[in-house]
């Protein structure tokens, strides 16, 4: 350490000598593109609209760039990005400065806003014409990433770091009792803090880095409601009405953890590369919880109606994780090349409850539960280079894990439960050039898996992908694409197929690199079909469910070079893209655009764009929107 803080010094020192700006070099450069977006009239569902598009009216600075050059004391170069800001669904902001062999320091931000109410998703009222998202979501989440290195570009790098993320917002939830639910309005307020710091290093044939860091969790979700709520449940339980008259409920959750992260790379002769990496953390939670209700409930077991009740809980659980990569490149011949990785992943999560209810004169429930999970799997590949244009691909995955629950005294289980996961895949695969216009790339996995943690996990699949390309001329290219999955899980209580398909075609034309003009076209076909078993949860029956989809997406723009004036030239681009699908749940979206760039000074560009969103459903009528959108903006040069 005591020679490292002497090289930062040493490098300060003598960046001092000399801080005048080098001759020739620009001092300040950038850009930035303000504008104004006009939203016309939505027809349809707007909360639809807000779910896809999200995109509000008023003044947007749409982006910015700001760099910076000169040889100073302290700093060499400085940069400031930043777009989508104004009310946009997505902003984001970036700086970095530089000091060379002295420090790079970069910040990051982006927020993300996030609104979902599709009014037929979650919604068991729909058929009484009630349009309410009982899992709806108005929430903002930002994220914060912040990275300092010192003495860049030397052998040995120190680094620190900080990344924050935070979600905060409002929404809809259910509040889940006996006979009956509740939406009712939920505030969310979620934080993590990311501190890390390390130290990378680079050789001719050795890198790495060791990194130390700790994080913090914070959560809150409260659930409250002071109006009379007849909930989901439109027939009398017995011979009453269950009610909600006044909630109020709040979890409140605090973890932390530190965590150890290395990793090694190294390649101690030219036909041979090593690799590692390492990970191990413990997470530590502990969950609070308070509720108060009042209104008509009823209680099964033992049978009786209440009118009020009270519940305190507390919980916490640790959770040790390891997980570690190991891997090998070996080039033992001049055309054959073998790739081994291992990985092994680790955890266990013991946990425990005190909870205090008010019913029955007050019940105390102490309970504790465990779970463990090891998932392996080891991968080998071998690639042959078959003759000067043609590359095959072998090999070979095999996958297992095995997981242990100590299920709560309260659920009444007994014992352990036990699930395991084994799968055997194969691999194979070529590269072919056949003449220097054409590449063709194919690729394919088989799977037998005699044990599956879920219902839906990965099991027996088959699974192949091609990709041919063909360069008719440097102005001209065409290139298709196709995937099949067929996945299938054969256990008597599943029974679940699942098949995907996708088959594309893309061509791109731009004669002389576009300065005239250029056509992009895309079309994508696509289909889904699934079939898996299920239990009705009112008499435990096996029941099949079953989801087709049929989709076309295509995309088709063309851009034109408009004739110069002051020696400058405009652009404008028109087209869009569409998606029509047909099945289970059939929709159309379709998205034409219209865009104008004209230059008015050698510094300044106006900028116009027009689109239509038009968004349909057959079987859910109400769910569809239409909506017509203009955007001008200035772009400055400086």
């Amino acid at each position: 350490m005591t020679k490292l803080l002497l090289s930062l010094a040493v490098g300060l020192a003598a960046s001092a000598q000399n801080p005048e700006p080098t001759p020739g070099v620009e001092r300040v450069a950038g850009s930035v593109d303000l504008g104004y977006r006009w939203i016309g009239t939505v027809g349809g569902d707007f909360q639809t609209y807000r779910s896809v598009v999200n995109l509000g009216e008023g003044v947007k600075l749409l982006g910015a760039d700001l760099r910076y050059k000169h040889n100073h004391q302290w700093l060499d170069s400085f940069v400031v990005r930043g777009n989508g800001w104004g009310g946009e669904p997505s902003s984001t902001a970036f700086l970095e400065a530089t000091k060379s062999q002295v420090y790079r320091l970069n910040f990051d931000y982006r927020a993300i806003s996030y609104f979902n109410f599709l009014p037929s998703y979650a919604d068991p009222t729909i058929s009484q014409g009630i349009f309410l998202n009982q899992r709806s979501f108005d929430t903002r989440y930002r994220i914060y990433d912040l990275d300092l290195d010192l003495l860049p570009g030397k052998t040995v790098v120190p680094y620190f770091g900080w990344s924050r993320g935070e979600n905060g917002g409002r929404g809809i939830t259910n509040f889940v009792a006996e006979g009956n639910e509740y939406p009712v309005s939920t505030g969310l307020d979620y934080a993590t803090d990311d501190y890390r710091g390390g130290v990378r290093f680079e050789r001719r044939w050795l890198q790495g880095f060791l990194e130390q860091g700790g994080l913090r969790l914070n959560e809150r979700q409260s659930l409250s409601t002071a109006d009379r709520n007849t909930g989901n449940r439109t027939t009398p339980f017995v011979d009453r009405t269950l009610v909600l008259d006044n909630l109020l409920q709040s979890y409140r959750t605090d973890g932390s953890s530190i965590y150890t992260r290395a990793a090694l790379n190294a390649a101690p002769a030219s036909w041979i590369n090593l690799n590692g990496q390492f990970l191990f953390s413990q997470p530590h939670l502990n969950t609070e919880f308070t509720g108060t209700e009042n209104g008509t409930f009823v209680s099964t077991d033992p049978f009786f109606f209440f009118d009020s009740r009270t519940v305190a809980a507390n919980s916490n659980a640790r959770q040790p994780h390891s997980s570690a990569t190991v891997g090998a490149e070996v080039r033992a011949f001049a055309r054959l090349r073998v790739v081994n990785t291992y990985f092994t992943d680790r955890f266990h999560n013991a946990s425990s409850l005190r909870a205090v209810e008010s019913l029955l004169g007050g019940t105390t429930i102490t309970d504790n539960a465990r779970l463990e999970v090891n998932y392996n799997h080891n991968q080998t590949d071998a690639f042959y280079d078959a003759a000067r244009r043609l590359t095959l691909r072998g090999g070979y995955r095999f996958v297992w894990g095995d997981a242990r629950v100590r299920p709560a005294v309260s659920s009444g289980i007994e014992g352990l439960e036990a699930a395991g996961q084994r799968q055997h895949v194969g691999l194979a695969g070529l590269s072919y050039r056949p003449v220097e216009k054409v590449s063709i790339n194919l690729d394919y996995e088989g799977a037998s898996a005699s044990k599956a943690y879920f219902r839906t996990s990965m099991a027996d699949f088959q699974k192949g992908r091609a990709r041919v390309r063909y360069t008719v001329s440097p102005s001209l290219s065409f290139t298709g694409m196709a995937r099949v999955l067929d996945n299938r899980n054969p256990s008597p209580d599943v029974q679940w197929s699942f098949q995907a398909q996708d088959y594309g075609i893309s061509s791109v034309w731009s004669p002389a690199q576009g300065k005239r003009f250029s056509v992009l076209a895309d079309y994508t076909f696509s289909k889904i079909r699934s079939d898996i078993l299920y239990l009705i949860p009112l008499n435990g029956r096996p029941t099949l469910s079953e989801y087709r989809d049929l989709a076309n997406t295509a995309t088709l723009a063309a851009d034109f070079g408009l004739p110069s004036w002051r020696g400058q030239s405009g652009r404008l681009t028109a087209g869009g893209s569409l998606f029509v699908s047909e099945g289970s749940r059939s929709a159309s979206y379709y998205q034409p655009m219209v865009r104008l760039s004209l230059p008015l000074e050698r510094r300044l560009q106006l900028n116009s764009e027009w689109r239509w969103y038009g968004f349909t459903q057959p079987g859910y009528s109400y769910e569809g929107f239409r909506n017509h959108q203009l955007l001008v903006s200035l772009r400055f040069g400086f």
